[in-house]
């Protein structure tokens, strides 16, 4: 895939989420990975899964999108050539996707980690995400889950019991007591 950028063409290559032409959901659950504009599909692949949820309509639509699609059993292809140029803004939706909406969209999509890497140490890693981006819901559903799951931590635990603004007043010492002390 190509997209202008300062005038200039730069190809984005996206050749490691596959394998063999098809997109490796394997591969896609063991590392952090974005979309660019890849949710072209069947009419019925859209039907079925409802589309674009609301919530990611202008950030992480395509990665919401197709974890849904691959929980749900659908294959994605790797077309290995360019099928559409975008072109990149300052105020378009690709420079607003954020480090916390990526989070809440792995969170909101567990279930594609659960069947296709590692759902505790997704779990793990997310609750971290989460508290580092402010989400303090987020990592509050992911201590519920590895509660349920029998992965309990001090941490996990401190997080599942406390309200927002505790786990919020928390995080502000533990940054503030990692700040170099002046001399």
């Amino acid at each position: 895939m190509f997209h202008p950028s300062a005038g200039a063409r730069q190809e984005v290559d996206c050749s490691a989420l596959g394998r063999g032409g098809l997109l490796a959901p394997e591969t896609l659950a063991s590392r952090e990975w974005i979309f660019y504009g890849g949710s072209p599909c069947r009419k019925e692949m859209w039907r079925k899964l409802g589309g674009y949820r609301a919530e990611y309509w202008y950030d992480t639509q395509d990665l919401d999108f197709w974890m849904r699609a691959m929980t749900g059993g659908f294959k994605g292809y790797y077309a290995g050539r360019v099928i559409y140029e975008w072109r990149r803004s300052s105020t378009g939706m690709n420079e607003r996707t954020s480090p916390a909406s990526r989070v809440r969209t792995r969170v909101h999509n567990i279930a594609f980690y659960d069947r296709f890497g590692d759902g505790i140490g997704a779990r793990r890693e997310f609750l971290l995400n989460a508290i580092s981006h402010r989400e303090y819901d987020c990592a509050k559903e992911m201590a519920a889950q590895l509660l349920q799951r029998r992965r309990p931590s001090p941490l996990v635990l401190f997080i599942r019991v406390a309200p927002p603004p505790v786990i919020r007043g928390a995080h502000a010492l533990w940054l503030r007591a990692r700040l170099p002390r002046p001399r």
